[in-house]
C-alpha cells in the first residue's frame, strides 16, 4: 500500500468523525432546545428518551415546526403534569384539536373543515390520536391568557406551543408552530 492510500483512508476516517460529531452536536442542540421549551411546560422531561426530534425553524422569519416524541419508562410524569399550570385533561378543546388533527363539521348540506395546521410534509398529523392523558396549549401571541386557544385561529399567523401526554403509553408529544 502506498503512502497516498494510507492518507486517503486517514482523511476518510477524519471526515467520518467530523460528520458524526456534527450530527451529534446538532441532535444535542435540538434536544437542549426542546428541554428548554419543556421547562416552559412546567415539567421535567430529562428522564425521557427522545425517539424523534425535528426542528424546521429558520429562514427569513424563523417560521417552522418543532416536533419531539419522548418516551418514559414509567408514569411519573403524569403526577407532575397534574400539578403544572396550563395542562388540561383530554379531550382537547376544538381549536387545539383543529391545530393538531383538523376538525370537520356538517351543518345542513354544508361540510366545513378546519386544519390540521401542525403537520408533516405530507399534510398528515404529526401525532396519533390520544385517548387518555393531558394536553398543554400556549398561544405565544396572546395579549391575555396564553392558555386560552379561542383566538389562535383568528390571526394571520400562528405562534403556539402544544404538548400532548399519552398516559396509556407514557409518551409526550411536543409541538411548536411559528408561521
Amino acid at each position: 500500500m502506498s503512502g497516498g492510500d494510507g492518507m486517503k483512508k486517514y482523511m476518510k476516517y477524519i471526515g467520518l468523525m467530523l460528520a458524526a460529531a456534527l450530527v451529534c452536536g446538532c441532535s444535542a442542540q435540538t434536544e437542549a432546545t426542546v428541554n428548554n421549551y419543556a421547562e416552559k411546560l412546567g415539567i421535567d422531561v430529562s428522564a425521557g428518551d427522545y425517539e424523534e426530534v425535528v426542528d424546521t425553524h429558520g429562514g427569513f422569519h424563523g417560521d417552522g415546526v418543532t416536533f419531539a416524541y419522548i418516551t418514559f419508562s414509567d408514569d411519573s410524569l403524569a403526577g407532575e403534569i397534574e400539578e403544572a399550570e396550563g395542562w388540561n385533561a383530554l379531550p382537547m378543546d376544538e381549536n387545539v384539536t383543529a391545530l393538531i388533527y383538523g376538525v370537520t363539521k356538517v351543518e345542513g348540506n354544508s361540510v366545513y373543515s378546519n386544519g390540521p395546521y401542525i403537520t408533516s410534509g405530507d399534510g398528515q398529523p404529526l401525532i396519533p390520536r390520544v385517548e387518555n392523558g393531558w394536553y398543554y396549549f400556549a398561544d405565544r401571541q396572546s395579549e391575555g391568557n396564553i392558555h386560552d386557544s379561542s383566538q389562535v385561529l383568528e390571526r394571520a399567523s400562528i405562534n403556539c406551543t402544544v404538548a400532548v401526554y399519552d398516559s396509556d403509553n407514557e409518551k409526550l408529544y411536543y409541538l411548536e408552530l411559528d408561521t
